[in-house]
């Protein structure tokens, strides 16, 4: 239905008030819709000339009264407008001190008022506010343009009324939204969801004249017939930019105004239908002044003047597609050429087909199945885009199409995540609606990339202030609560806030800002706020336009359905980003500021829905002269606002588990509590470094995720701890266990981590066992949080290696050949080489016989010899010789390094060798360079098992030669690792064995027994014996490291091996890595200490060098050394 209400006065009752078109404007409308819409769904009102007194008007809303959800009510008002002062409660909403009015029959007698724009609002939220029609109101009047007449041309504008209205005297002053700020109190009128269509601006005059044989508006006349002419099926927004230059051709000085409490309702049809199927369109008409066919795009809508020849577009000319060719790009609007068989007196739309910019790249994902993207190829075909391209090069895509599983989705390169819902099926309509919705991720980012780099604007000439509100949730009390002043030139970050008295999701307090613009020049400004959200939204709901003239500013406003109106505006993160594990997006504000009109309606788009397994809540930003160029100018500023949202809390007790988010399950120890929640990692970086940035991750680390997460939207990967009481109690023997949702893979390695502010380094705090339990034994403080109600926080990351930890199966134990090879472009590996190794006895023999200088690698207790052999090409003296020059063949021995006797290894070692004519005699030159315990295991061979008859030279790295006092592996690793995860690239190959100790934790292996410095073992071994060989021992010093490197390094250490205080070896441990120089496992003394090796036919060669024990092989210092000892000794 169709309630239509059609009010008109020309026969005011003093005499120079009357006028002579509106009654005649009022009857055509009254035809035409008599005329386009069924009788049985038109109810028509008309009050003409002495019938339209205020009170008349007034009580004729209740013709509304009858209206529901799917219908529309109709108000068309032609008469006077004018102006009367404002209230001082109006203040706020009218700073130039004048309401805007509509001139009843009775207005200007005595006692009589005009009918406010503010009586007016109300009426129209009255008529709306409960069954939700669709509202549409025409104003062909004066001062219209904020509404919520010489041929002879007259104005349809009386003089400013005479009598003052009090806040009293408005109609439904009582339902106005009240508050007292500074003393004084602020009024706003509720605001019902309508458009409004204003024949001027509200400075301009609205005109009439002589068209034919009868007087009429100019803006009416020019309304019925585009509605004529499009049969109603045309937007408000369409009908607005044709109006403007078709009214332009009859009278000056005369700008048709549109406006809508929903900037999304400027796209509906004429009478509140919506439009399907439709790309989106200009407008053009023919501009009589210019004598040019004019389209209303421009520069600011991102037509580039410098290339207007570039420019494709068609205009619609009854069924056919017309081409036409731009010739000039204005602000606002551009010329054309090519339409010169075209009607004159008629409005065209026209769509863009390619605009010379910087398009969005699109490419099919090589994975893509053909049958789909056959379907999309059309699609494309039927609905060309103007903002985006497809590439066959997916490389260079900004994003992918892929058609797979019977889907169609649109992600970021290489990534699974759709950036909207995927739509199931391969079919004709499903392709369009994805091509549809893909033009608006392209539109977004056209939209986002509007500038004028050229403007000759200056900063001077406006402002432009952000507040952002001081407590979260205060604004829901007080729009006025106290906000503070930020910089927008850098990014404004928004933090939600947590009252615990609160109830579920309310518990999370929501942010909020203010904003307003202020024109500080000499010369009329239009502003228009776009609005950029997160899921590809646009709306410049907040500020549509708004014309200031010098000293004025205007608040950006948020209003609500119920008519309310707001300064704060509230953001948030919405459930649907949540349920991905995305708990930060960004916002983007765009403020528009030209001396021409401008209009951004035509950015506005709706949400796109994410690609959710379950109903989520999506709710927006806002609430459920000499000194200037003669020319116009216009320029663009961009606002970036990040809002951050922890994931829901979970309270947690010792010895329960409790559920996080949704990634992950804990269980803290007895006698302790907490908070807890997941953020993202730059959310904590804010807060524990301000804007400085946290250290990347080293190589061959990533950050772990504790989500899926969201495409270029950072995921939850930081857990944190709030109101904790007892965390002194989690040790290495009290952990707090962390058990993931996502099952970790087999080849992945998670190191729970905590950042040492202090040394801006990485620590790890615990490890992750062999059933892919994460073991929290140590806890930093808590460092500032964005929840300032919860005070500080304790912030964990998660840091994960990724890679398979042996390359081939063992048979221990095993003696084979290193081949040393390049790796490929997508291995992971150190100095660019891999080794194979040759199993094969036979060809294991051969070489040997081949051979005449070998040297054999024999690995530690941590590892294998994987990368060890790498030393032969990485080991190199000044004239770029290396150890591969030195040595014909390459031996690996790797062996059962945990429960095996050492004296049984050093067995296994000397039959190994001998059965490849390895044995007392074989006349060739044998070395073996031994990491660790590897050298444990070679001077067994070698003193008690004769094998100083096989051996030439004995290289030790690292080796325990007089014990370690570590009481389990884990312990070892523990300060290695924490080196590790802050470590350069050399040291990240040795990672993967390193990070094996977390399936073994704190079991005190055999070997570790034998290298205590008490055992039966050590003291046999060093019991004075001289093996007749040379030997040569390289140890590590970290106290050679660089001072401040190193300082940091202990102040790290201390805290990580804090967690092991509780155990009686505690001391030594102490004794080892903080009092002694040491390579981290072993002390120094204790690697270069063989008893009576003075007295040696070979004294053993020492060098010390600056590296830790798992960096011998990689660090330059390590690799330094071995140059010395095997490539400048065998020179001497």
């Amino acid at each position: 239905m169709i309630y239509a209400l059609v009010v008109a006065i020309d026969n005011y009752p003093i005499p120079h008030h009357r006028l002579n078109g509106c009654v005649n404007d009022a009857q055509s409308l009254t035809n035409y819709l008599q005329s386009n819409y069924p009788k049985e769904e038109l109810v028509l009102k008309t009050l003409f000339n002495e019938q339209a007194t205020k009170a008349n008007v007034i009580a004729a809303f209740k013709h509304y009264k009858p209206a529901k959800k799917k219908d529309t009510c109709f108000l068309y008002y032609s008469g006077h407008g004018s102006q009367a002062p404002a209230p001082a409660e109006f203040k706020e909403i009218d700073p130039d001190g004048q309401v805007e009015t509509i001139v009843c029959y009775d207005s200007r007698l005595e006692g009589g008022f005009d009918l406010m724009d503010k009586e007016l609002s109300y009426l129209i939220w009255e008529a709306t506010h409960k069954n939700n029609p669709h509202f549409a109101a025409v104003f062909d009047c004066c001062h219209s343009g904020t509404n919520t007449r010489d041929v002879r041309v007259t104005a349809r504008m009386a003089e400013t009324a005479r009598n003052m209205p009090a806040l009293r005297d408005f109609h439904g002053e009582a339902n106005y939204q009240k508050k007292t700020v500074g003393g004084q109190t602020q009024a706003i009128p509720p605001r019902g969801r309508h458009v409004q269509l204003a024949a001027a601006r509200s400075s301009e005059t609205a005109k009439e004249l002589k068209i034919g044989t009868q007087t009429r508006g100019a803006f009416t006349y020019n309304l019925i017939a585009l509605l004529e002419q499009y049969n109603g099926q045309i937007t408000y927004s369409e009908l607005i930019n044709h109006l403007r230059v078709k009214v332009s051709n009859y009278v000056e000085k005369q700008t048709p105004q549109i406006d809508a409490s929903e900037s999304q309702d400027k796209n509906l049809y004429f009478m509140g239908q919506i439009p399907k199927g439709r790309p989106k369109t200009y407008t053009v008409n023919y501009d009589s002044k210019s004598k040019k066919w004019v389209i209303n795009a421009g520069a600011m809508h991102n037509l580039p003047p410098d290339r207007a020849k570039d420019i494709a577009l068609r205009v619609k000319v009854g069924s056919k597609m017309i081409p036409a060719s731009v010739t000039k790009v204005d602000i606002v609007q551009s010329e054309l050429a090519g339409l010169d068989a075209l009607d004159k007196e008629k409005s065209y739309l026209a769509v863009l087909d390619k605009i010379p910019v910087q398009l969005l790249h699109l490419a099919y994902a090589p994975d893509s199945d053909k049958e789909g993207l056959a379907l999309i190829d059309e699609a494309i075909k039927d609905n060309p885009s103007p903002y985006f391209d497809l590439t066959a090069d997916a490389k260079k895509a900004d994003y992918w199409i892929r058609a797979i599983d019977n889907t169609y989705q649109l992600t970021f390169p290489g990534e699974d995540m759709p950036v909207f819902r995927r739509l199931h099926g391969y079919n004709e309509d499903n392709a369009k609606i994805f091509i549809t919705d893909t033009q608006s991720v392209a539109h977004w980012h056209h939209v986002r990339n509007i500038s004028n780099p050229r403007t000759t604007l200056k900063a001077s000439e406006y402002d432009i202030e952000l507040l952002r509100v001081d407590q979260p949730g205060a604004w829901e009390a007080d729009d006025n609560c106290a906000a503070t002043a930020v910089d927008i030139k850098q990014e404004v970050v928004f933090n939600y806030d947590y009252d615990p008295e609160k109830e579920g999701h309310k518990k999370w307090l929501r942010p909020a800002f203010r904003m307003k613009v202020k024109n500080t020049g000499r010369r009329d400004l239009y502003f228009s706020v776009v609005n950029l959200q997160a899921d590809y939204m646009i709306q410049n709901k907040f500020l549509p336009q708004q014309l200031l003239k010098t000293g004025e500013e205007a608040w950006l406003l948020d209003r609500t359905d119920d008519g309310s109106t707001y300064k704060c505006i509230p953001l948030k993160v919405d459930d649907a980003f949540l349920a991905h594990g995305v708990n930060e997006v960004s916002e983007y504000i765009k403020v528009f500021v030209s001396t021409l009109e401008l209009s951004t309606d035509d950015f506005n788009q709706e949400a796109l829905e994410l690609d959710n397994p379950a109903k989520t809540d999506t709710s927006r930003a806002g609430r459920d002269s000499a000194d200037y160029p003669p020319q116009h100018d216009w320029t663009v500023e961009e606002i970036t606002l990040k809002v951050v949202r922890p994931t829901p809390e979970t309270s947690l007790k010792g010895g329960e588990k409790g559920k996080v988010g949704r990634g992950m399950t804990i269980q803290l120890p007895a006698g302790v509590s907490c908070m807890a929640t997941l953020n993202s990692q730059p959310e904590a970086t804010r807060n524990l470094s301000g804007t400085a940035p946290l250290p990347e991750m080293p190589s061959g680390w990533m950050q772990h995720d504790l989500a899926e997460g969201m495409s270029q939207k950072p995921p939850v990967n930081v857990l944190e701890f709030y109101t904790s009481e007892g965390m002194g109690k989690v040790n290495a023997d009290n952990p707090i266990k962390l058990t993931l949702e996502q099952p970790v893979g087999e080849d992945e390695f998670i190191v729970p981590v905590a950042f040492d502010p202090e040394t801006g380094l990485y620590y790890p705090i615990g490890i992750m066992d062999e059933d892919g339990v994460i073991n929290i034994e140590d806890l930093p403080e808590p460092t500032t949080s964005g929840t300032r109600s919860l005070g500080g926080s304790i912030k964990i990351f998660f840091q994960k290696t990724v890679g398979k930890y042996l390359p081939f199966l063992y048979t221990h134990p095993q003696l084979a050949i290193g081949l040393l090879e390049e790796a490929g472009p997508n291995e992971k590996a150190a100095a660019g080489l891999k080794v194979k190794y040759e199993l094969d006895a036979a060809k294991v023999k051969a070489a040997v016989a081949a051979a005449d200088r070998i040297v054999v690698y024999i690995h530690g207790i941590i590892g294998d010899t994987t990368e060890m052999p790498k030393a032969n090409k990485l080991v190199k003296d000044s004239s770029g010789k290396t150890l591969d020059e030195h040595y014909d063949l390459i031996l690996t021995f790797d062996y059962e390094n945990l429960n095996t006797p050492i004296e049984q290894t050093a067995a296994d070692l000397k039959s190994r060798l001998a059965s490849v004519d390895l044995a007392a005699g074989h006349g060739k030159t044998l070395d073996i360079i031994a990491h660790s315990m590897g050298g444990l295991v070679s001077r067994w061979f070698i003193e008690k098992l004769d094998g100083n008859e096989i051996v030439t030279h004995l290289y030790q790295l690292g080796t325990p030669n007089q014990g370690s006092p570590y009481g389990s592996l884990y312990e070892m690793a523990t300060p290695l690792l924490a080196n590790a995860v802050n470590g350069a690239a050399f040291i990240q190959p040795y990672l993967l064995p390193l990070r094996m100790v977390g399936k073994f934790l704190d079991t005190l292996f055999l070997t570790l027994k034998q290298m205590n410095p008490n055992s039966d073992f050590l003291k046999e071994l060093n019991d004075g014996t001289d093996p007749g060989i040379p030997y040569t021992i390289i140890a590590g010093n970290t106290q050679l490291i660089a001072p401040a490197v190193a300082a940091n390094q202990a102040k790290l250490l201390q805290k990580v091996m804090a967690r092991f205080k509780s155990r009686g070896h505690y001391d030594a441990l102490d004794l080892l890595l903080f009092k002694a120089p040491n390579d981290i496992a072993v002390s120094t003394e204790n690697i270069i200490t063989i008893p009576g090796a003075a007295e040696r036919q070979h004294p053993p060669v020492v060098l010390t060098c600056a590296c830790d024990h798992i960096s011998y092989f990689g660090d330059p210092a390590g690799l330094d050394s071995m140059r010395k000892a095997l490539l400048e000794e065998a020179t001497s």
